[in-house]
């Protein structure tokens, strides 16, 4: 895009920006008096204009992250490739749509039911959100900014009702939920800004498009700094698509590459993170092109697990027929270029006696922690807000659902699995809060190591798969070893250090030899 278009983005950008900033605290201060101005109101419809002034507000400043974080940094590296991720916007409008079903549903409760029994809802409304996002809670911010505003209007309310009816100390309790309600609002626009800035690396093509015949050579380019344990996952693939009519298209992938590299290319100038790319194009490849109905793409994309916002970009990349004239790039060497290298596999086997023992360990992650908090803390701020009335049904079906939440979220924190080696046999420890269960396999009788998947766990905008090592005997009998992997990697490389102490615990003791999987 031209620098004539992206300045007219950026002022057309500001300008919402300022349409939408002035119509949030225009309604808020319409909506301010009214809301806390006395009994003229009924209940039902102040609560509807706080929601509304909430939401428009949250609106207004999110618009004003993505402005900053995408819309300003048009031009910012001039001639880069723009990342094409849709992360981002997918993770808006999934929030919207949340927002749009709850401002329903209290529309539908406003008319429904006597505005003075709006408080005996409370526990029935929450019930029903935490039904609806029970086949989403695996994304942190969309659990967080949809269900967000609906328990903060309530603690406002009740805590104003709680100055006039209750007291202080009530209305004080209350307004420190409300100040640990708004610190987790921080924390989870903390976590978005830094995805969200990932989301916009752009890809520095220095000797221009990749050709077929020779090199792809660039470097990722991101504004924050990234330093990940297992390095950088780079995949380059050759796609081809074709218009079916009505709108439709299919896809059919014709190369695919796959490299491991370590980031931070030596001597870069540059503040955030680089990461370097080279892939070798074979004489065999096609073209980017199109033509006929159908289309020849190249999409790179990099990858990156990280304690807070996991690295994400993608790119699609030019790639052209013929090698003329190819030259690495100043301060380049191929040697800061490939890079490639074995993920690091921090769980080695420490020596017990005379037994070798791997233990999990857990790396937990902020969106982990964000969606644990988030319903720890909403859950017990309706459970006091609601039982007030008394206990009934959906106090108990509130109670037992938060129970349900907190089970699977807290997984990999109060399940633990050790592997001990020794005698002839691997002894595996799994442990739970309600105690502790071992099995022993005979290690001749142990065919397979190897990395499966061990369930979803919670992603900042999606969820996350987890791998965990898994053993499988001659007789068909499977056993866990280690779980709660991050990464797929990873776990392959901990399930080649398990077999290979297993297969010199069988040397030793003369049995037959390991066959190894994974």
């Amino acid at each position: 895009m031209s620098s004539t278009g992206n300045s007219s983005i950026r002022i057309g950008s500001r300008v919402v920006s300022g349409a939408l900033l002035a119509l949030a605290y225009g309604f808020s201060a319409y909506a301010a008096p009214i809301v806390f101005g006395g009994a003229e109101h009924n209940a039902g419809y102040r609560y509807l204009l706080l929601l509304t002034a909430t939401l428009l507000l949250l609106a207004a400043h999110g618009f004003q992250v993505i402005r900053k974080s995408q819309i300003q940094r048009l031009d910012s590296y001039g001639g880069g490739v723009r990342d094409v991720s849709t992360d981002v916007t997918m993770s808006v409008w999934e929030i919207f749509f949340g927002w749009l079903g709850l401002a329903s549903a209290l529309m539908f409760l406003y008319y429904a039911a006597p505005a003075t029994l709006l408080s005996e809802w409370h526990p029935r409304i929450f019930l029903c959100i935490v039904v609806f996002l029970g086949a989403t809670y695996h994304r942190a911010l969309v659990f967080v900014y949809s269900t967000l505003p609906f328990v903060l209007t309530i603690t406002l309310l009740d805590a104003w009702s709680a100055w006039s009816e209750a007291g202080l100390l009530e209305t004080a309790a209350k307004l420190g939920f409300v100040a640990l309600d708004l610190g987790l609002l921080g924390w989870a626009v903390h976590l978005t800004r830094s995805h969200g800035v990932f989301t916009v690396s752009e890809l520095e093509l220095p000797v221009g498009p990749g050709r077929i015949g020779g090199r792809l050579c660039a470097v990722i380019r991101s504004r924050q700094s990234a330093v990940p344990e297992a390095g950088y996952q780079l995949d380059l693939s050759c796609i081809r698509q074709f218009r079916e009519g009505a709108g439709r298209s299919s896809g059919e992938v014709l190369f695919h590459f796959r490299k491991l590299v370590r980031g931070d290319l030596p001597g870069a100038r540059f503040s955030g993170s680089s990461v370097p790319v080279e892939f070798d194009l074979p004489e065999a490849a096609l073209a980017s092109a199109a033509a006929g109905g159908a289309r020849i793409s190249w999409t790179l994309r990099a990858t990156a697990q990280l304690p807070e916002a996991d690295f994400g970009c993608a790119f699609e990349t030019p790639v052209r027929d013929s090698d003329d004239g190819w030259a690495s790039p100043a301060g380049w060497t191929l040697s800061d270029l490939s890079g490639a290298q074995r993920p690091v596999a921090p769980r080695g086997a420490q020596r017990v006696g005379n037994a070798l023992v791997f233990r999990d360990e857990v790396h937990p992650n902020a969106s982990s922690e964000l969606i644990t908090l988030a319903c720890l803390l909403f859950w017990f701020q309706l459970m006091w807000l609601t039982t007030a009335s008394g206990i009934d049904w959906s106090t108990w079906a509130m109670f037992a659902a938060g129970i349900g939440f907190l089970g699977v979220l807290l997984a990999p924190w109060i399940v633990g699995h050790e592997t001990r080696i020794e005698n002839g046999q691997a002894v595996i420890t799994r442990r739970t809060p309600w105690g502790k269960k071992q099995e022993s396999l005979p290690l001749d009788e142990i065919e397979t190591i190897e990395a499966a998947p061990d369930g979803w766990r919670t992603g900042l905008v999606d969820a996350t798969r987890y791998y965990r090592v898994q053993m499988t005997t001659s007789r068909g009998k499977r056993a866990i070893a280690l779980s709660h992997f991050r990464e797929k990697r990873l776990a392959e490389a901990v399930a080649e250090q398990v077999g290979e102490a297993i297969g010199q615990a069988v040397a030793r003791n003369q049995a037959q030899p390991l066959s190894r999987v994974g």
